[in-house]
C-alpha cells in the first residue's frame, strides 16, 4: 500500500498510507538515538528450505494458486524441510496440486493411498490417482500403475495392461526411474508370460498411446508456466477463452497479468474487470486484489466500505495480506466502526503466516496494550521477526525506534526470552 503521505526514514522518504502513518506514529514512543540500539540483539533467521527457498514466500505463492509451489511446499512438509514435518499437511498440499492436474502430486496421492502413509490404505483411490498421473506420461506413476494391474490391487488383474504401462514408463524421458535396470528386467519376465496375442495387444496399445489431453486447469497451469518464455499474446490466447467460459482461475490470472502489465502495457481497467468476475465466483486472491483497489483508490474510486466487503471473505479464506489490510481498516475505523480487538486479532492471524507488515504493527499494538493486554516480551519477539522478514526499508526505520525504546525498558532476561521465542517461531499456515 503506497499512497499519499511521505514519512522520513533514515533520511529517505518513505511512502505509506495515511492510515498506517497515523496509528503507527501514535503508538511509537519517543526513543533514544538509533545508535543506542543494543547491537548484540539476536535476529532470528528466516525459515528456509534446503534449496534456500523462503518458506513464507513459498507458502504465499502456493496459497495464491501456483501449482509447482504447492508441490514444493508439500515436499517441505513431507521432509520437515524449513517447516515442522507434517505428513497430513503435506498431503493437503499434494491434493491441492493434484486436483489442478499436477502429475507429480497425483502420483504422490496415489502412492500415499497405496502404502497407507498419512491416509487409510485404499487401493481403489490409489489406482484412480495413479491412473490420472500415468495418463499424463509421468513415469513413476506408470510403473506403479503397472504393478497394480499385475497384482490386481485397485484394478482387475491384467498382465497385458501391466506390461503396457511398465513398458511406457521406460519410454518416457521425463523421469529416470530405472537406473539399475530392475524394472526393465522385471518387465521382460512379465512379457515372457504373455501369449503372442497378448503381446500383440500390448504392443498395439504402446504404439497408439498418447498423453491425455490437458484439462482446463492444466491448460491454465501450462500457460502460466510458459509466460516468461513465450510471447504474452500466446498466454492470453489460452487464458482468455477459458476465462470467458467462466474458469475462475483463468479470470484471476488474466486480471493479474493486465494489472502487472507483464509483457504489455499495464491495463488496470481490464484487470479490474477480470478480478471482479473471479471475486464474484469466490476466488479469495481476486477478492483481496479488488478490496485493495477500492482501499487504495487508484484503479477504482476509493471506497472503504467496498474494500471491507471484498477483503472480509478473502481474510476468512486466510489470505494473510487481506487479514493485514482488514485489520488496519478496523484499527483506523475506515469503512467499519473502530475496533481495536478485531484489528489486533486480524493482524495476529496475518503475522502468524509471516506477513512482515502485520508483524511490525502487531508488535506496536502489543507493546501499547491496544486491543488486548500489553506484553513487552511478546512485542519485542514480533519486532525481531519483522527485522528478519523485511528486505526493504519501508518499516525498518520506525521499527528501529521502537526497538531502541523497548530495550531500555526490558531486563536482559526478558530480552533473552523474546529472542528465544523468535528463534523457535515458525509460521503457521492454514490449510488451503
Amino acid at each position: 500500500m503506497r499512497v499519499g503521505l511521505t514519512y522520513l526514514v533514515r533520511g529517505q522518504p518513505m511512502r505509506i498510507t495515511s492510515i498506517l502513518l497515523s496509528f503507527a506514529l501514535a503508538l511509537v514512543p519517543a526513543a533514544p538515538a538509533l545508535a543506542q540500539i543494543n547491537e548484540t540483539t539476536q535476529v532470528p533467521a528466516k525459515p528456509v528450505t534446503s534449496r534456500g527457498e523462503d518458506v513464507v514466500r513459498l507458502y504465499g505463492r502456493a496459497k495464491y494458486g501456483n501449482i509447482p509451489d504447492q508441490v514444493r511446499l508439500a515436499d517441505a512438509y513431507d521432509d520437515g524441510d524449513g517447516v515442522a514435518k507434517d505428513r497430513a499437511l503435506a498431503l493437503v498440499w499434494f491434493k491441492a496440486a493434484a486436483n489442478y492436474g499436477d502429475a507429480e502430486a497425483q502420483y504422490e496421492m496415489g502412492r500415499a493411498y497405496l502404502l497407507g502413509q498419512g491416509v487409510p490404505r485404499d487401493t481403489a483411490q490409489a489406482a484412480d490417482w495413479l491412473r490420472k498421473s500415468a495418463e499424463q506420461g509421468y513415469g513413476p506413476a506408470q510403473v506403479m500403475f503397472g504393478f497394480l494391474y499385475e497384482d490386481g490391487e485397485g484394478v482387475p488383474r491384467d498382465d497385458v495392461q501391466a506390461y503396457t504401462w511398465r513398458t511406457l514408463s521406460l519410454l518416457v524421458p521425463r523421469a529416470v526411474i530405472d537406473k539399475d535396470g530392475r524394472i526393465a528386467a522385471g518387465n521382460d519376465l512379465l512379457g515372457a508370460k504373455l501369449t503372442a496375442a497378448q503381446m500383440a495387444q500390448a504392443e498395439a496399445q504402446i504404439k497408439a498411446w498418447k498423453p491425455a489431453p490437458l484439462t482446463p486447469d492444466q491448460q491454465v497451469s501450462a500457460a502460466i508456466d510458459s509466460v516468461k518464455v513465450n510471447p504474452i499474446h500466446e498466454t492470453l490466447n489460452v487464458l482468455r477463452p477459458l476465462a470467458e467460459g467462466g474458469h475462475v482461475r483463468a479470470q484471476y490470472l488474466l486480471g493479474a497479468l493486465y494489472g502487472v502489465g507483464m509483457g504489455m502495457p499495464r491495463d488496470p481497467a481490464t484487470a479490474i474487470v477480470w478480478y471482479q468476475k473471479a471475486a464474484e465466483q469466490g476466488h479469495p486472491v481476486a477478492q483481496y486484489m479488488l478490496g485493495l483497489a477500492y482501499q487504495k483508490g487508484e484503479d477504482l474510486a476509493k471506497d472503504d466500505a467496498a474494500a471491507i466487503r471484498w477483503l472480509r471473505p478473502a481474510a476468512d479464506a486466510n489470505i494473510g495480506k487481506a487479514q493485514y489490510l482488514l485489520g488496519i481498516l478496523h484499527l483506523g475505523g475506515k469503512g467499519v466502526p473502530p475496533d481495536d480487538v478485531a484489528g489486533r486479532a486480524l493482524l495476529q492471524a496475518a503475522a502468524d503466516q509471516g506477513e512482515s507488515d502485520a508483524q511490525y504493527f502487531l508488535s506496536t499494538l502489543i507493546v501499547a496494550g491496544r486491543g488486548g493486554p500489553a506484553d513487552l516480551v511478546e512485542g519485542y519477539k514480533w519486532l525481531l521477526l519483522t527485522e528478519a522478514y523485511r528486505d526493504d526499508d519501508e518499516i525498518l526505520g520506525m521499527m528501529a525506534e521502537l526497538k531502541a525504546d523497548l530495550i531500555t525498558k526490558m531486563t536482559p532476561a526478558e530480552i533473552a526470552e523474546a529472542e528465544r521465542r523468535a528463534a523457535v517461531w515458525m509460521p503457521t499456515f492454514p490449510k488451503p
